[in-house]
C-alpha cells in the first residue's frame, strides 16, 4: 500500500466497517436475531459493534422481530455491611448462568417497593441518598435515573 493511500485512510474520521458491503440497518437486523448472551463477546469486536450492541435501536428491532429475552433481577444483601445490591442473572453462551453485579446502580433499599413496567424497573422508598426517594432502572442499559 502506498504511503499516500495509507495516510488518506488514517485521516478518515469515519470508522471502517467490518462488513463494508452491508448497510448498517441490515447489520442491526442480524444482531437482533443473535441471543443476548453473545453480546458481551460481540462488543469486543470493535467500538462500532459495542455501540450497536448497547443501542436502543437494536432493542427496538429485537422487540419488532419478537426476539426479546426475559431477564431476572435480584437484590441481595451483604450481611457483612448490610448493603443491598442489584444483580442480573446472565445466561452464558455455554448454557451456564451467573449473577452479575450492576455497578452503575446505587445500593438498593432494604424495604423498597419494586415494580416492573415494560423494560423499566421502578424502585420506591427506602433510599437515603436519593432526594426523590425513588429511581427508575432502564433494564436495557442497566442504568438508573431519579423519578
Amino acid at each position: 500500500m502506498s504511503s499516500k493511500t495509507r495516510s488518506t485512510k488514517e485521516e478518515s474520521s469515519e470508522p471502517p466497517s467490518l462488513i463494508p458491503s452491508l448497510p448498517e440497518d441490515i447489520i442491526v437486523d442480524i444482531l437482533a436475531r443473535v441471543g443476548r448472551c453473545y453480546y458481551p463477546k460481540l462488543s469486543l469486536v470493535s467500538k462500532h459493534f459495542r455501540s450497536l450492541v448497547t443501542s436502543h435501536e437494536l432493542y427496538a428491532r429485537r422487540s419488532l422481530l419478537g426476539c426479546t429475552e426475559h431477564s431476572l433481577y435480584v437484590v441481595l444483601c451483604n450481611k457483612e455491611n448490610d448493603n443491598h445490591y442489584c444483580y442480573v442473572l446472565y445466561r452464558k453462551a455455554n448454557g451456564n448462568h451467573s449473577l452479575v453485579l450492576i455497578p452503575s446502580l446505587p445500593k438498593m433499599p432494604r424495604r423498597g417497593g419494586f415494580v416492573a413496567v415494560g423494560s423499566r424497573i421502578y424502585v420506591f422508598g427506602g433510599f437515603k441518598s436519593v432526594p426523590q426517594n425513588a429511581i427508575s432502572i432502564d433494564s436495557k442499559r442497566c442504568t438508573s435515573c431519579l423519578v
